[in-house]
């Protein structure tokens, strides 16, 4: 794998915020960000139309592996060179359901959070952000509103 094709919707601030945060970023994987609305993300990825790409992060690696929510926002830090560690620990089952969450709060507090980060274990990390509001979608689409964690504790 040596590219990943995020899709991301054009209308979400959340959204757009971290587009623009992953583009800043070093990167060990080729990042290419299409608007998941886009003739160029239909032309590109025929029949995405079923991943209903434009209600959650969708990640398409270059081998044609399809990554949504919180899995698309794990593969997203494991492309970063200052991330990986933390994606490979995001993925994990008990941290798995607040990833979205987590990479707001790495958005918005890289060099603070990484100390602490390190520090905690699973558990505490799982407490933390269970106490933590998740981030919103700036668009009124209710199917991004609908957190990982929401979806995680339902299935319980």
């Amino acid at each position: 794998m040596k590219k990943l094709f995020v899709l991301y919707d054009a209308n979400c601030h959340f959204c757009r915020r971290c587009r623009h945060w992953l583009a800043e970023q070093p990167t060990y994987l080729e990042m290419v960000f299409v608007v998941a609305e886009s003739a160029e993300a239909h032309c590109r990825f025929p029949g995405i139309e079923r991943y209903e790409a434009t209600n959650e992060l969708t990640v398409i690696s270059d081998e044609g592996a399809v990554y949504q929510g919180p899995s698309a926002f794990i593969m997203c830090l494991y492309a970063l060179v200052d991330f990986r560690e933390w994606s490979l620990r995001l993925a994990r089952p008990a941290l798995l359901p607040f990833a979205r969450q987590m990479f707001e709060i790495i958005s918005n507090n890289r060099a603070g959070f990484s100390k602490s980060f390190r520090a905690s274990t699973d558990e505490e990390m799982t407490g933390a952000l269970a106490k933590t509001p998740p981030p919103l979608c700036g668009n009124q689409n209710t199917s991004c509103l609908k957190t990982s964690r929401e979806n995680a504790l339902s299935r319980r």
